[in-house]
């Protein structure tokens, strides 16, 4: 058990996927909770129910990650209302698999762009700024950008570049006892683009991985607590998988 009791945690893709799971695993520390989501109203009405059944502090709030003025926006609003932030999860993001280099589109790649690297970066940008002393930055990544299959270049390809920036930010906030780390998982069960597949592509998925399944939204959360915990304070510019050890 890590007690955020008092910390103020903000995720950005926080009410479905990795970011909801992650955001209960702080809720149930005792964490203020600050999730941002871009469209999906009635996802983000129906966590907001989950983290007041859990007794916790929270705001769910509309902000689009592709677009610099909301994040800076969801920074401020998120310190007005809790006077400060103690972790930043950076962990919205867009997959575009099965598609091949010769299918994809300016649409599709101004889009990844703006999301996955753009985006991260300000959130990043932001964090740097306003993160307590001795706070955390956590962001997500994958592990596609180590083993990248075909139909994937521009995912793979966003996801590659956010080792090295939060590598960067690591370097950079450290003097202020702040840590900056990765968490890159593997497929997710029902997350992004794999609840949309067909169930013999989930099961194939599954039957590559040395635990016979795929990882869970529930296998990120506490990771992501214990990052975020003094057992942690010495980890630092580090991407860590959470795969089941189907890249080894």
């Amino acid at each position: 058990m890590t007690d955020m009791t008092g910390k103020v945690v903000l995720i950005t893709g926080g009410t479905r996927g990795i970011g909801r799971s992650v955001g209960l695993a702080f809720a149930r520390e005792g964490a203020t909770i600050v999730a941002s989501y871009t469209s999906n109203e009635a996802a983000a009405v129906e966590y907001g129910s989950e983290l007041e059944a859990l007794g916790v502090k929270y705001l769910t709030v509309r902000s689009d990650s592709s677009r610099p003025e909301e994040i800076r926006s969801l920074f401020a609003t998120a310190k007005e209302t809790f006077g400060r932030i103690d972790v930043v999860f950076s962990n919205a993001g867009i997959e575009l698999i099965d598609t091949p280099i010769l299918d994809t589109t300016d649409a599709q790649i101004d889009l990844l762009l703006n999301v996955n690297i753009r985006g991260t970066f300000y959130t990043l940008q932001e964090a740097a700024k306003v993160v307590e002393d001795g706070g955390r930055i956590i962001a997500t990544g994958s592990t596609i950008a180590l083993n990248n299959p075909a139909g994937a270049s521009l995912y793979g390809a966003t996801k590659g570049a956010l080792k090295p920036m939060v590598q960067a930010v690591a370097r950079e906030v450290a003097a202020r006892g702040i840590t900056a780390n990765l968490i890159t998982p593997g497929v997710v069960e029902g997350a992004g683009v794999i609840r949309d597949l067909p169930q013999e592509t989930i099961d194939g998925y599954a039957a590559l991985n040395p635990f016979g399944r795929q990882a869970r939204p529930g296998d990120i959360g506490p990771l992501a607590v214990f990052l975020a915990s003094e057992g942690a304070a010495f980890i630092n510019g580090q991407a860590v998988a959470v795969d089941g050890g189907s890249i080894m």
